[in-house]
């Protein structure tokens, strides 16, 4: 299982749903929907507690559902109410399972877990969708692809350039520097181009001509949505990254329910504050983002496809990948890979520290080496350079110390080092009585490479904790190596 139960998944969007029952997969759970005469929706286990027929084959009496197999009478709080022979009484505990729904913002919720657990609080806010002064609408696909790559897909916005160049794509989406912050469970990635020419649609948005400012930026809200604010405005208007609402504005409303492990419901629409009274805009734009996607869709199901015929390969994260690999609900097993379905108890060992810290150590260990591959250096070689780096007349006794290592084994790294060209060794600019350590050329550039690797290696790492959580972390590990 790759999803995280105890919360809300987008089920439906509202008009989906109507009388007639609709069944449909989610979080890898068959589950009929439909609406009672009061307009409520019930959400049920589309299964008949009798000889397991999907519910949602059956025939509709009232607000009740008939089982089209044997004639079970299953009532919409999912007890059986009369038997295949109506004489006999119905067994107390003759019941289908019932889901927590919530409608909200457009979309009918549904809670995969702990009922009793669900509260309405915690539906993600999709305030655009509902807020006075904007207009919602969108579509659906179903994707053939785990929902985690769906969600890498939408936190780096890089792709459009290339997956979209007859549509949104812009080579500045490319050049602009990307900024992630986490806020507890949710990431932000942000991207800021100033003074760029608008690409058509937000040019015709705009109805004006002259440089913009334009920005995304990519909201994931656990435990499978992103929210994606975009928009331009005119330079002179001044806005910035943190305020912007002098030109045009929209959201990029993206919402992905597991369907299996290797298949999404995607649920898709646009928010914005202009033009919000022109249905006829809404109604083309909506087709135009449909064909957008549909773009999306060829890639995804495709990496996933790939994914799935190269099981000995892994993805790469890089600076552009921070924001999904830091997204924390979809981050413990690789996308498109699957995960397991539930703990496997391993006694007396789940229980010993030592044990516990070495796996953890292990797992570090292995992401940091699985990004350090191409560049054929080992967490030491790269702290030499490092060191070497920050102080161009390091001196073998000074590089020792610093590394915690005798003077014989930094030796034989330095070695190496030169060996590949990366380190070149001459008197010391301080005392001329001293050899000192320089980073030749192509160990300037391969240290570069070497901390772009290291800057995502934290991101991964320290996105497993909040920030409370890494202050105390660093405190406790440090009673360890002290």
């Amino acid at each position: 299982m790759t999803w995280v139960r105890n919360r809300w998944y987008v089920a439906a969007w509202d008009a989906e749903v109507d009388r007639t029952p609709i069944a449909r997969t989610l979080c890898g759970e068959p589950v009929m929907l439909y609406r009672k005469l009061d307009r409520s929706v019930v959400a049920m286990r589309d299964a008949c507690p009798h000889r397991l027929l999907p519910l949602s084959m059956g025939f509709k009496e009232g607000d009740s559902v008939r089982c089209r197999y044997h004639g079970l009478l299953v009532g919409p709080d999912g007890h059986a109410t009369q038997m295949p022979i109506k004489t006999e009484p119905v067994p107390k505990g003759l019941c289908a399972t019932l889901y927590p729904v919530v409608e909200k913002h457009r979309f009918v919720w549904i809670w995969i877990g702990e009922a009793e657990k669900a509260d309405p609080a915690l539906v993600p806010d999709f305030w655009p969708c509902s807020a006075p002064g904007w207009t919602f609408d969108g579509g659906y696909n179903r994707v053939e692809c785990d929902y985690r790559l769906m969600i890498d897909n939408l936190m780096d916005l890089s792709h459009e350039t290339w997956v979209h160049q007859g549509s949104i794509g812009q080579h500045e989406i490319t050049e602009a520097p990307i900024e992630t912050v986490v806020e507890g469970e949710q990431v932000l990635v942000r991207r800021w181009m100033p003074g760029i020419e608008p690409p058509p649609f937000w040019r015709d948005a705009l109805r004006s001509t002259g440089l913009v400012d334009r920005w995304q930026v990519c909201h994931f809200l656990p435990p499978s949505s992103v929210l994606i604010d975009v928009g331009v405005s005119p330079v002179e208007a001044g806005d910035t990254i943190e305020r912007h609402d002098s030109g045009v504005r929209g959201f990029v409303v993206d919402a992905m329910t597991p369907e299996t492990e290797s298949s999404t419901h995607y649920f898709w629409g646009m928010a914005r504050n202009f033009d919000i009274e022109d249905s006829g805009f809404t109604a083309r734009f909506k087709a135009q983002q449909g064909r957008v996607f549909d773009e999306d869709v060829d890639v995804l199901e495709a990496q996933q496809r790939s994914i799935d015929a190269n099981p000995d390969m892994k993805l790469r994260g890089y600076s552009i990948d921070e924001g999904s690999t830091r997204a924390p609900d979809h981050r413990a097993a690789e996308p498109g890979r699957g995960g397991v379905s539930g703990p496997i108890g391993r006694g007396d060992l789940d229980h010993n520290l030592g044990l516990r810290l070495r796996r953890a150590h292990s797992a570090v260990q292995r992401h940091f080496a699985e990004h350090f591959a191409d560049l054929g250096l080992t967490q030491k070689q790269v702290s030499a350079l490092w060191l070497t780096g920050d102080h161009p007349d390091l001196a073998q006794r000074d590089l020792a110390q610093a590394m915690d290592m005798d003077r014989a084994t930094a030796m034989a790294l330095v070695h190496g080092l030169e060996k590949r060209g990366l380190l070149s060794r001459s008197p010391s600019a301080i005392d001329g009585r001293r050899i000192a350590f320089r980073l030749t050329q192509a160990g300037a550039a391969l240290l570069a490479e070497a901390k772009q690797a290291i800057a995502v290696h934290e991101a991964w790492l320290k996105g497993r904790f909040t920030a409370a959580e890494l202050s105390t972390l660093e405190e406790m590990l440090a009673r360890i190596y002290r």
